[in-house]
């Protein structure tokens, strides 16, 4: 069985949106080429709030692809954390020679494909909400957390004893086995993020010890937009296109084969044998060029002392370009920040984002107590400051005094202030 997995899209209006389009009619063609049996979308459909719902524009971009992709296999899609809550089951009405399946809570079904019987056991991100309903739940914020983390547990052991009652059965019979595969957007314990994500570490996880003990041929997960395998047999696909300046890591989608066709056979506990290819996309690059225009130390005259080489300028042809400079407040003036932004513009940057940190200005009120090295210095520098200072004797008082304490250690000022306070 080969099987396509996508996910976490956020296909969002505005300025990326064609970009987008144009990665979705890439995935589209290579998949038609690889026909797969069953294609599975681990959600974030949309957007980069949370939750999200779609605009017009977003789902005038994702239906077609929807559309396209139920003329080559069945379509099953479960919710992610940006997805606002029946904004995702539309997608059920657009299939043609297969269904679409929208998954918003959990379950286990089966799904007749070319290839065969495959039964999915599907997680949508998990929320409190859904988990705790129908029983008496905890109050404290802590207890819910453990409370939702230990029922998903219990329903991965239940799932576990389904798998293996099945596999059971199969090899009793003498039948082809079909694969068990796992769907799933939400935290795996230890896991790694790319950078774009939004609320990751932050919310329910799963270990992944307890992923790992679910039997299943493949699992399918979302959330994470980095490409990794945090538990056995599971796969995080990533996103298809970058979301963030953070995100340098390749992009793309999954490719999966399950079955004794690929040239080896099952495995002692009646898993399938399994291939995974990552296909990546054609999608834009980013880039952050990082500037700083400030005094030098020479002559004190205000110049770049961070800017990028013209390798670094030329890599901006076609990549969306975040340039970020640094600069004192009081040589704001004189920085020639517009022009550097021409430079890459010119140097064919899709698009450029500018940002400006600006440092404040510092201001020494007391220029010579600033200056002074010793205590004694900076006393008598403050009563420079002074429009009455103190008279000669009392600065020989204090200055006596000061000196005392220094020669004193912290035990014996501690036992002193004691004593005054008593």
């Amino acid at each position: 069985m080969k099987i396509a997995h996508l996910s976490d899209l956020h296909v969002t209006e505005g300025p990326r949106l064609a970009d987008q389009q144009a990665v979705l009619t890439h995935i589209l063609a290579r998949l038609t080429d690889q026909r797969p049996d069953l294609i599975l979308i681990t959600g974030d459909i949309y957007g980069r709030t949370v939750p999200h719902r779609s605009t017009p524009a977003e789902r005038a971009v994702f239906f077609p692809f929807v559309r396209a992709l139920t003329h080559l296999a069945p379509v099953v899609v479960v919710y992610g954390n940006h997805d606002y809550e029946g904004d995702l089951e539309p997608l059920e009405t657009v299939g043609r020679r297969y269904s679409v399946r929208v998954v918003s809570r959990a379950e286990r079904f089966s799904v007749n494909t070319v290839a065969g019987l495959a039964w999915l056991y599907c997680i949508p991100y998990p929320t409190k909400r859904w988990i705790l309903a129908g029983g008496d739940a905890p109050k404290g914020l802590a207890e819910q957390q453990a409370e939702v983390e230990r029922r998903l547990g219990d329903l991965l052991q239940t799932w576990g004893h389904a798998i293996r009652s099945e596999r059971a059965e199969t090899v009793s019979a003498m039948a082809v086995p079909a694969p068990h595969i796992l769907l799933a957007h939400l935290q795996v314990g230890g896991s790694l993020t790319s950078g774009g994500e939004v609320l990751a570490g932050q919310e329910i996880e799963l270990s992944a010890a307890q992923l790992g003990e679910l039997p299943i041929d493949y699992g399918a997960l979302g959330h994470l937009h980095l490409r990794q395998s945090p538990a056995l047999r599971c796969w995080y696909a990533g996103s298809a296109w970058r979301q963030d300046f953070g995100e340098l890591d390749p992009k793309g989608y999954q490719f999966v084969t399950l079955g004794t066709e690929i040239g080896t056979a099952i495995g002692p506990d009646g898993r399938l044998p399994l291939a995974v290819e990552h296909v990546r996309t054609p999608c834009r690059s980013f880039l952050t060029l990082t500037y700083r225009w400030a005094a030098d130390s020479d002559d004190g005259a205000p110049r770049w002392v961070t800017r990028p080489t013209e390798a670094a300028i030329g890599s901006a042809k076609g990549a969306e370009v975040r340039m970020r400079l640094t600069v004192p407040e009081q040589w704001i003036a004189g920085c020639p920040w517009v022009e550097e932004q021409a430079r890459v513009t010119a140097a064919g940057a899709h698009r450029v984002k500018a940002e400006r940190v600006i440092e404040p200005r510092l201001r020494v009120r007391a220029p010579k107590v600033a200056a002074a090295t010793s205590l004694p210095d900076k006393l008598g520098a403050f009563w420079g400051t002074l429009a009455t200072p103190p008279d000669p004797a009392e600065q020989a008082a204090a200055l006596a005094c000061l000196e005392e304490m220094q020669l004193r250690d912290d035990d014996q000022i501690a036992a002193d202030t004691r004593a005054l306070i008593g």
